[in-house]
């Protein structure tokens, strides 16, 4: 018998959505993921990962040969996950995550939170010139993982089911 992989696999307290996009020079995108509200007003251990992997172009004759960086900005959220509410990285330097083509985030907190059904974390991804010209756009994954001791409650089924309506929504659009 095999035991989940807590990296590949939700719980009932744990909760990943994936998303992405491309963006071109000097462009943005948010993506919004909504919080359970089960969690407004509990006090307990959470966790979020926002992990952000794109493909850059190159420029081989460029010493600067990436020609599009990415970066995410810390998220816009009523979740607090940090000290005294604010957004505290666990394990990693602000300027160090944002190397290379891959940046992964972990923010981790204790606090409680309040808000209302309907508030959702809102991370920013922004693109710019690395090395010039940026001429196309440029393709990115983003995951989002939140986890929260498992006494708090089940949030799995509240953020899938917030996932699933706004998403029905769109497509009418």
């Amino acid at each position: 018998m095999l035991d989940s992989d807590p990296k590949r696999e939700c719980t009932a307290s744990r909760v990943t959505a994936l998303s992405g996009g491309s963006l071109g020079a000097k462009a943005g995108a948010l993506h919004r993921f909504p919080l359970p509200p089960s969690l407004s007003g509990k006090q307990g251990w959470r966790s979020l990962a926002v992990t952000l992997a794109w493909f850059s172009p190159i420029h081989t004759l460029s010493e600067r040969w990436q020609l599009a960086h990415l970066w995410l900005k810390s998220p816009d959220s009523k979740l607090k996950v940090g000290s005294k509410g604010q957004l505290q990285r666990s394990g990693a330097d602000w300027q160090a995550v944002q190397r290379g083509t891959l940046q992964d985030e972990i923010f981790e907190g204790e606090d409680v939170s309040a808000f209302v059904d309907g508030d959702a974390m809102i991370v920013h991804v922004g693109c710019r010139e690395d090395a010039e010209p940026l001429t196309e756009n440029v393709p990115y994954a983003l995951a989002i993982t939140l986890e929260v001791d498992p006494v708090i409650g089940e949030i799995y089924t509240e953020a899938r089911d917030r996932i699933q309506i706004r998403e029905r929504v769109a497509a009418k659009s």
